[in-house]
Order: C-alpha cells, then sequence, then structure tokens
C-alpha cells in the first residue's frame, strides 16, 4: 500500500508539471499577442484565425480521444501523455521560426488536436485512481497545475516585451509597428556588431520575444520525459484503478438517459472556456489599446494579475473543495464574476485601479468553473470515459467562436471586447441554473430506476 502510494505521488508530480507546460503553452499568446501581428505582418482579427484552428484541434482531438477509449477498450491513456507533450512542446519552440503564416497556423491546429487528446488521457487516468467521492481536491490539484503554468508565462514574456519595446521605441497608443527584430538581446548586438551592416543583416530576422516561446516549448518538451517512464514501467500495474464494473449503476450510462444533462453542461463548458480564453488572451491588448496610459510593462502585469487570482482560486479550491459541495463553489464563482466584470464595464475606461482589481477577480472566479464542473459531472454520472468528449470538444468550440469575434470587436474598440465578456459571464449563471435543474431530475429518475429494479429482484421486501 505504501509503493501505490509512493506511486500516486509521483504520478501527480509528473502530471502536474506537464499541466504546468500546458498552461504556459495556453497562456503564451496573451501578452505576445501584438508579437506575433507584428511577426506575421497581420492585424488582431487575423491572428485571432490561429485560436479559431486551435479550438478545431481541440475539438478533433476531443472527438478521436473518445473514439478511442469507446473503440478500444484495452487502450492504455498513459500511452498518450508523453508523445502528445513532446509535441506540443515542439510546436510552441517553432512558432517565431515559421516562415510562413499558413504554417504557424497549421502548427497550433496540430498542438490543439495533442492538448485535447492529452488533456482527455490525464483526466480520465485521475477520474480512474480516485472515485467520486475523493476525486475532487486531486482534479482541482490537476487544473492548478494548468494554472501555475499560465502564472509563469507573462512573467517570462515580460521581459522580452520591454526588450522589444525599447528597441523598437514604439509607440505605447497601440499596436508596435516598428519594432526592430533581434535574434539576440540589443545589449549583445549593440556590444558584438560594431556598426557591420553584414552583422545586422544576420541579426535582423527574430523579435527577442521569440526567447519566450523558446522557453516554454523547451519545459514542455522536458516534462514530457517522466510521462514516457510511466508508460514504459506499466503505470497500471503499480497503481489500482477503477474497473469497468464499477458499482452504483452510473458508470457509462446510455446517452439517452443522460443527453439532459450532457447538453446544458456542454453549454457550461463552451461558456466558461470562453470566459477563461478570451479575457487571458486580450486583456494585454486592450488595456495597452484603449488608450488610458498602460505601458508595455504594465500591460504585461496586468496579465500577469490575471493568472495571479487565477492560480490562488485552484490552489485554495484543492483544499476547500473537500467540504463545499462543486454547485456552492460555482454558484459563488458565477456571482464574483458577474460583479467583477460589471464594475469593469461601468468604471474601466476611466478608472485603471478598476481594471487591476476586476482582472484579480476576474481570474479568481473563472478559475474554479472548469474544475469544479468535473467533479460535478462525476456526481452526476460517470464521465471518464466517452463522455469526456463534453469537456474537450466544449472547449475546443468556445474558442473557435468567441476568439474570432473578440478580435473583430477589438478593432472596432478594444474595450468592447469586455461587454462580450460581460454577456458571455451573464449567460453562463442562466446556463448553470438549467444544469441544476437537469441533474436532479436525472438523480429522481435513477432512484426512482434503482429502486424499480430492486422491487424486481426481491418483491417480498416491500
Amino acid at each position: 500500500m505504501e509503493t501505490e502510494k509512493l506511486w500516486k505521488i509521483l504520478f501527480v508530480a509528473a502530471v502536474s508539471l506537464a499541466r504546468m507546460g500546458q498552461g504556459m503553452y495556453l497562456s503564451i499568446p496573451g501578452p505576445t499577442l501584438l508579437y506575433l501581428t507584428e511577426l506575421y505582418s497581420v492585424d488582431v482579427s487575423q491572428i485571432a484565425f490561429m485560436f479559431t484552428l486551435r479550438a478545431v484541434g481541440m475539438m478533433m482531438g476531443a472527438a478521436a480521444y473518445s473514439f478511442t477509449v469507446y473503440k478500444f477498450k484495452s487502450f492504455n491513456p498513459l500511452s498518450a501523455t508523453g508523445p502528445c507533450m513532446l509535441l506540443i512542446g515542439i510546436m510552441t519552440t517553432l512558432t517565431p521560426w515559421c516562415n510562413s503564416f499558413v504554417g504557424f497556423l497549421a502548427s497550433y491546429f496540430v498542438s490543439g488536436f495533442v492538448f485535447s487528446y492529452s488533456d482527455g488521457a490525464m483526466q480520465t487516468l485521475y477520474l480512474r485512481i480516485w472515485d467520486e467521492d475523493s476525486v475532487g481536491p486531486f482534479i482541482q490539484s490537476f487544473h492548478f497545475g494548468i494554472s501555475l503554468g499560465s502564472l509563469i508565462a507573462p512573467l517570462i514574456a515580460t521581459p522580452f516585451l520591454e526588450e522589444a519595446d525599447q528597441a523598437g521605441n514604439s509607440d505605447p497608443d497601440c499596436i508596435p509597428s516598428s519594432i526592430e527584430t533581434t535574434v539576440l538581446p540589443t545589449s549583445l548586438i549593440d556590444l558584438y556588431g560594431n556598426g557591420s551592416s553584414t552583422i545586422r543583416f544576420e541579426a535582423e530576422y527574430v523579435n527577442p520575444v521569440a526567447w519566450s516561446y523558446l522557453i516554454v516549448g523547451l519545459f514542455s518538451v522536458l516534462v514530457s520525459l517522466p510521462l514516457f517512464y510511466f508508460w514504459a514501467v506499466g503505470l497500471g500495474g503499480r497503481i489500482k484503478m477503477r474497473g469497468e464494473d464499477r458499482l452504483g449503476g452510473k458508470y457509462e450510462e446510455p446517452i439517452k438517459d443522460v443527453w439532459p444533462v450532457i447538453l446544458p453542461l456542454a453549454a457550461y463548458y463552451f461558456l466558461s472556456v470562453a470566459l477563461e480564453a478570451t479575457y487571458a488572451n486580450y486583456i494585454y491588448a486592450v488595456a495597452y489599446c484603449m488608450g488610458i496610459g498602460f505601458t508595455v510593462t504594465q500591460a504585461g502585469r496586468l496579465n500577469f494579475m490575471y493568472y495571479v487570482g487565477y492560480t490562488v482560486s485552484r490552489f485554495t479550491a484543492i483544499v476547500y473543495s473537500k467540504y463545499i459541495k462543486p454547485r456552492t463553489i460555482i454558484a459563488c464563482g458565477i456571482l464574483l464574476i458577474v460583479a467583477a466584470m460589471a464594475a469593469m464595464c461601468i468604471f474601466g475606461q476611466n478608472i485603471p485601479l478598476v481594471i487591476w482589481i476586476s482582472t484579480f477577480f476576474f481570474g479568481l472566479s473563472v478559475a474554479t468553473f472548469y474544475p469544479t464542473g468535473v467533479t460535478w459531472a462525476s456526481r452526476v454520472t460517470d464521465v471518464s470515459g466517452k463522455y469526456m468528449f463534453v469537456f474537450l470538444f466544449s472547449a475546443g468550440l468556445d474558442s473557435m467562436i468567441t476568439m474570432p469575434v473578440a478580435g473583430v470587436i477589438f478593432e472596432t474598440s478594444p474595450f468592447y471586447v469586455m461587454y462580450l465578456i460581460a454577456a458571455t459571464a451573464i449567460g453562463n449563471g442562466i446556463v448553470f441554473i438549467g444544469m441544476e435543474i437537469a441533474a436532479r431530475r436525472h438523480q429522481k429518475a435513477h432512484d426512482e430506476k434503482s429502486l424499480s429494479l430492486q422491487r424486481n429482484r426481491d418483491p417480498t421486501t416491500f
């Protein structure tokens, strides 16, 4: 038993590092969004198409994973985690060196596919290692890893953004258009260039911000190695996992019984991830371009502030999720996020302090939605198998729609993106009410069915 516990600890540590890599991969476009527009000479609405293709990849990855689990009963989810993380690392590393915008978009499609596939595999393993009564804190820790990585990415990017800004003397009103692109920090170019046009010509092909992608990508490559190891040694033989015939009658319920729950759950995840992804990827550009005095450094710190709230929320949830019901956590998060966006929409255009405070509380509240939703769903029906697609498919669908829409709105007026997010927050609250109603009806029908089966088996007891 002690040996099994040790293997669980090591496995959780390895997955947490991998989730940090995934978080860095997801969040690095946020503070570097304007850099990407400069790199490929496109506007924000065009660069936002990368989120669409990544979302399509995520949806296809979710569908492919669910099909694999459903079709091949002996499939080992662990076999997908190492290779997928390795591919994410490679694709991220190559981003600044991709000579074609089309090639860049294609790489985001591939990385979205493998991200979604590995995400489903990791969550399946967590749901099989721990039952629905004890999985809550572990699911929260699972998602804490991704939030920690998301927190680190802006810290990595900000020094390079400052370097690029200083090199080009860019106009702080909005998108920098005159950033000098250098493969090395400008101080090194000045030191060794000696005014030589030959050396400067060879150096001027990559913006300093490229270093942030290199760091994030290499981290993902490194954290894939322990996952390869667990696959090689056979983790399933060292940690007891729940079988397919779990008692209680909830495992793999037919779709005709659970679709009233699945549909609002899918809508909830669509809106939840829309909130998270849109805010995280646009708050830097919105603050920088809205014209109330945010510099490159301040906008980067604002993006970091979002992830501070996000990370604090997921860290504390590891503890309090053991004692508080999932529906209570989600309901409180919805109320807080609506309040934060109300303050942002009313006062944000004139009072910078409101933007800082609202951003922190937005991150604090939105961080609870995804992991707590998994716990909520696992108490209604088993979602570790073919129904895992609900989380991943809905997350991909939201980015395919809301991110490009936000890009178009951004070009009309940067701050209007905040109105889109506020409307999404209110919609998510309405959908959650529908989820609760559907879950109670499903539980009632499940109890009546179980009672009927017991009566048929032993009618003398009634």
